[in-house]
């Protein structure tokens, strides 16, 4: 038996492999600066290799730009071109008309500053925005007001979400991570302004700080100030411009946003993946010069929302993100307004998150299992192709649904979970179970997964059959390098007449291994190894007559002499050596490479003189037994003649004489029926032939052929 610290051994990478998906699983779910990173820059690689992607049709930018600034003034201009810009816009008939522009409170400007406002009050196209500065400051200290104003303007006021599916999660404070970003202090543009602009969103661009890489990846769709909670001012834009009523926008906490027929998707915290059709200028994009001092636009701006923004040096920060440098930030809510409008936005929601996770314990756990058993090489080769299946599949994922699957988490458990079992299994070695004598013979080797990997000397190649009592491998002596077959016989069969079959699968040792014949197989040791016992035999590369019957029957009558006098040799050697073989059929009789004949398994011999032939046992396989072998009789070389007349038979004609569907019609047809002659089945078989047979199935042993030898020589008579 396998000793009980060798037992544990064999666990050992099993739990180790165990342990590290655990933490493997442990450290996604963390969120640990370094693994986000990573992540960032596989989201990011995705970006690249899926390339550009149009945007919605009704987007068009009008931009304030270096040409612009140029031609006609340096940046910030005069409210009243301001008016003229927008008149001129708006005369093209847009639906919509989004100014990502801040133009505080001058005293100096005031009469450019009514008429900017009088072109917005007869419109009622023209929408302005606000942000918010000191981000992420408590909920509870005061908020403040960058204006002119006491208190933010009403077009602020209005702006705000009215409608929550579950309001109360976004100050529970068990919920934390459903905490929308808060900001303590309101910018706007002058009062007047916003009291002519449309209801607004907020145009704050918001970090990862933990990343640190500065890409602008999210869209944060809900900022909280005060007690009351804002929109982004894409969300807002689109709200707008299909016409939506605030009744009819609702915050479905931690999930997103349905603008009536839209859905906005966000994570816990609000925000939105924003998905990037390209670098700059993927929008259909014009200078402001087309529309000053004069309108000449070259595109078609009726009813679609036109972004007005600068770009002027050094007067608009440029964003970094996956698939450009330097973005306008204009350019960056034009992309988020159309991710609504065409529902282009990424999800990274609590679904998709629950689904990586189970992707994560599912191929961490298929990872395991496996690299418990592949050896060192192809476990390597399989977690190769898993990282990559996995990327691949997290990148498909990502171009066909939009889900961001953080994919290098899941590669790490997996690559975690495999080289370290890999690593632990080499470590440990393999588990060596030794007999209670120790001898080197009677040592068993198994790998951690239990399979054998020697047996004594012999190093086990590979599994060429297995039965229900035991199995058969073929091996190589390490001590002479020679390849033999090894046969096995489980030990735990105690319950199903273990001591007789352990007496039985022994005497097969007892009865061959007095044999030395070129056509019996050669027994070369027989042992009891800790919980098994085993035989070693020599290795034959071929097929049995079983099946070379089922491919090439009926033979020949010169290939069924040559096999039946090669049979019968070694018959009669055995018979003179005191042994009967009493299972003599077709899988017993081996056809090597080199046209050999070779008599296997004598695993239910009767042995003269010997103490295990338990006389009386009705032994053999049915088909094949001699009329004595049925009645329970004490058998003789007889025996063995009359199976192998059998076996002559059914080489000649592919059948065999005495078949039934029960075994007791088989034993009957044995002991009382005479077989159709084999002249009358095959023609290709001489009359004589049937005579030759006849006499080998004789009923009465006496009336056989008395040597194996003899029913040969009758056979290589007929062709004289």
């Amino acid at each position: 038996m396998r000793l009980s610290n060798d037992s544990m051994k064999s666990l050992l990478p099993a739990a180790i492999g165990g342990a590290l998906l655990v933490l493997a699983g442990w450290a996604h779910l963390q969120q640990f600066a370094v693994l986000e990173r990573i992540e960032r820059i596989s989201l990011d690689t995705f970006f690249s290799l899926r390339g550009a992607m149009t945007p919605d049709e009704r987007i068009v930018l009008i931009t304030i730009d270096d040409q612009s600034q140029q031609q006609l003034g340096a940046w910030p201009w005069p409210r009243t071109r301001i008016a003229d810009l927008l008149t001129n816009i708006i005369a093209e008939k847009p639906r919509l008309v989004v100014c990502d522009l801040f133009l505080p409170y001058r005293e100096e400007d005031r009469a450019g500053t009514e008429r900017l406002v009088q072109v917005m009050n007869d419109s009622h196209l023209v929408m302005f925005p606000f942000y918010f500065d000191e981000l992420g400051v408590s909920a509870n200290v005061n908020s403040e007001l960058l204006n002119n104003s006491t208190t933010p303007s009403e077009t602020f006021t209005n702006s705000c979400y009215i409608l929550f599916d579950q309001k109360q999660k976004l100050f529970d404070k068990k919920l934390p991570n459903y905490w929308p970003i808060k900001g303590r202090v309101l910018n706007e543009s002058a009062a007047s302004i916003m009291a002519a602009s449309l209801v607004s969103g907020h145009i704050n661009v918001v970090h990862e700080e933990q990343i640190g890489d500065g890409v602008i990846r999210w869209e944060a769709q809900i900022i909280r100030y005060g007690e009351e909670y804002y929109p982004s001012l894409p969300a807002q834009a689109v709200t707008q411009y299909l016409g939506l009523t605030r009744g009819e926008v609702t915050v479905e906490v931690g999930s997103g946003i349905h603008l009536r027929d839209l859905f906005v998707p966000t994570n816990e915290s609000g925000w939105t993946l924003i998905n990037y059709y390209g670098g700059a200028e993927t929008f259909p994009t014009e200078p402001a010069t087309n529309y000053l001092p004069q309108a000449m636009p070259k595109k078609d701006l009726r009813d679609k929302i036109v972004f007005v923004g600068v770009t002027v040096t050094g007067f608009q920060d440029f964003l970094a993100t996956p698939l450009a440098k330097r973005l306008p930030g204009v350019e960056k809510l034009a992309t988020s307004t159309s991710n609504i409008l065409q529902n282009d936005a990424l999800r990274r929601d609590n679904q998709v998150a629950m689904i990586e996770f189970g992707a994560l314990v599912f191929l961490g756990i298929v990872t395991f299992s496996l690299m418990r058993r592949l050896q060192p090489l192809y476990g390597l080769l399989f977690l190769f192709g898993m990282v990559v299946f996995i990327w691949v599949g997290a990148f498909g994922l990502f171009t066909s649904n939009g889900w961001w699957i953080k994919s290098f988490g899941i590669q790490l458990a997996c690559a975690a979970t495999g080289l370290g079992t890999l690593a632990i299994k080499r470590k440990v070695g393999t588990t060596t179970a030794m007999s209670a004598a120790g001898a080197t013979a009677n040592m068993i080797e198994y790998d951690p997964a239990g399979n054998v990997l020697r047996i004594g000397r012999f190093k086990i190649v590979r599994e060429l059959g297995a039965g229900a009592m035991g199995k058969i491998y073929e091996a190589t002596d390490s001590t002479i390098q020679r390849n033999v077959a090894i046969k096995t016989i489980r030990g735990d069969i105690g319950d199903m007449g273990g001591e007789r079959l352990r007496d039985r699968f022994m005497r097969e040792a007892q009865a061959a291994g007095k044999l030395n014949h070129p056509n019996i197989v050669t027994i070369y040791i027989a042992e009891d190894a800790g919980s098994m016992s085993y035989i070693a035999m020599e290795y034959l590369e071929g097929t049995t007559l079983e099946d070379y019957i089922v491919r090439r029957a009926p033979l020949m009558l010169k290939e069924i002499t040559r096999i039946t006098a090669a049979v019968a040799s070694a018959l009669d050697y055995a018979h003179k050596n005191g042994i009967v073989h009493r299972d003599i059929k077709p899988a017993n009789i081996m056809l090597t490479r080199d046209s050999n004949v070779k008599v296997m398994d004598f695993g239910i011999a009767y042995v003269q003189a010997s103490t295990l032939t338990m006389d009386g046992a009705v032994l053999g396989t049915p088909s094949y037994m001699s009329p004595e072998q049925v009645r329970g009789e004490v058998v003789d070389g007889r025996s063995d003649i009359f199976s192998l007349g059998v076996v002559v038979y059914e080489m000649a004609t592919r059948l065999r004489p005495f078949l039934a569907d029960t075994l007791p019609a088989i034993s009957q047809k044995i002991l009382t029926f005479n077989p159709k002659r084999v002249s009358d089945i095959n023609p290709a078989i001489p009359a004589a032939f049937d005579d030759v047979l006849a006499k080998a199935l004789a009923k009465d042993r006496a009336e056989r052929y008395q040597t194996a030898s003899e029913l040969a020589g009758a056979l290589a008579g007929l062709h004289k």
